[in-house]
């Protein structure tokens, strides 16, 4: 899909303070949303 995604996910992860979960679900799932949206944009081109 997106080559470079994986190592983005995994990097921008990293900078995310593990104690504090709550935030940490919060960003997984904007991650997440952000990505169905670049799909659905990708998918129209």
């Amino acid at each position: 899909m997106y080559p470079h995604s994986g190592q983005l996910v995994s990097i921008t992860a990293i900078k995310v303070p593990v104690d504090n979960s709550k935030s940490n679900n919060s960003f997984s799932k904007s991650l997440l949303e952000n990505k169905e949206l670049l799909d659905n944009l990708l998918q129209k081109q």
